[in-house]
């Protein structure tokens, strides 16, 4: 698997997708920090932590993770697998590989958006990573191995180089857009405004609404305390794309929530996603 691995490394170093995006990371970063700084020297006032302007990121990683992982394998189904498997290499070498390969794209994409913020964080801003940021990078990282798992095994499965990154990409946005409902959903109040009370009046004018009605009225959309809530909350601390969107929206003040089981979600869609994608692909036909 050494020699697999090599080549597949090697090839990855010439992979326009990946460079493309590690740039795209470390452009939006330092933007960012370079915005955030010009603000702050004309307001004299900076009121969000490091991670606000590093984490953003997150948002996009299950897309790039998509992109780069599909484009990079997806050349392989033409005789590149085949031939690996013809000269010896077993397919969960191959596969293992391939794996390997692309969990370590998608940490390197991490890197590319985490270390210009961290250098330029004391510089810029005046303030270095917490302890908290830290651990919280921690899970990203092993949030983008469960991408890399997840796309892997779309990679390695479909054998259309084109229909393959419509997949993922589809996947990944998805993800993302059942992570932000699971947010949303999960912070909603328990009560809001009732539109039948009685506003202040204006210039003397009585409003023509329910003065004995209550300010405030049940929210249908709030989840109590129960079976639904804490599904909801499983769900999106499970998904990738529900910790993709908590991350990036760090300033909601959920991502630090819950981290331990967070990052072991992650571990268990990694687990999962590679062991079903092994198994369909020591049946794929490779011809």
């Amino acid at each position: 698997m050494g020699n697999l691995l090599s080549a597949d490394m090697a090839r990855l170093w010439r992979c326009k997708a990946f460079w493309l995006s590690c740039l795209f990371f470390a452009g939006q970063t330092c933007a960012t920090m370079g915005r955030e700084y010009w603000i702050g020297t004309q307001t004299i006032a900076l009121h969000a932590s490091l991670e606000n302007y590093i984490f953003p990121f997150a948002f996009f990683l299950g897309l790039a993770a998509a992109v780069v992982c599909t484009l990079y394998l997806g050349a392989e189904h033409t005789v590149g697998f085949r031939n690996k498997c013809c000269v010896g290499h077993s397919r969960a070498s191959v596969y293992g590989a391939a794996l390997v390969t692309c969990s370590i794209a998608s940490a390197l994409l991490c890197t590319a958006a985490v270390v210009p913020g961290a250098i330029l964080g004391p510089i810029l801003l005046g303030e270095g990573v917490s302890a908290m940021a830290l651990a919280m990078i921690a899970g990203i990282y092993l949030l983008s191995m469960a991408y890399a798992a997840v796309f892997t095994a779309i990679a390695m499965l479909i054998s259309s180089q084109a229909a393959a990154p419509v997949v993922a990409i589809l996947l990944s946005l998805l993800l993302l857009a059942v992570g932000y409902a699971g947010v949303q959903r999960l912070a909603e109040p328990p009560t809001i405004p009732n539109p039948a009370a009685a506003p202040p009046t204006i210039e003397g004018v009585e409003p023509d609404r329910d003065a004995a009605a209550p300010e405030r009225i049940p929210n249908p959309n709030y989840l109590p305390d129960g079976p639904a809530r804490s599904a909801v909350q499983f769900l999106t601390d499970f998904l990738p794309g529900g910790q993709s969107y908590q991350y990036g929206a760090v300033s909601t003040g959920t991502a630090s929530m819950r981290l331990p089981q967070k990052m072991a979600s992650c571990a268990a869609v990694f687990a999962l996603s590679s062991t079903a994608g092994l198994a369909l692909f020591r049946r794929k036909d490779l011809k």
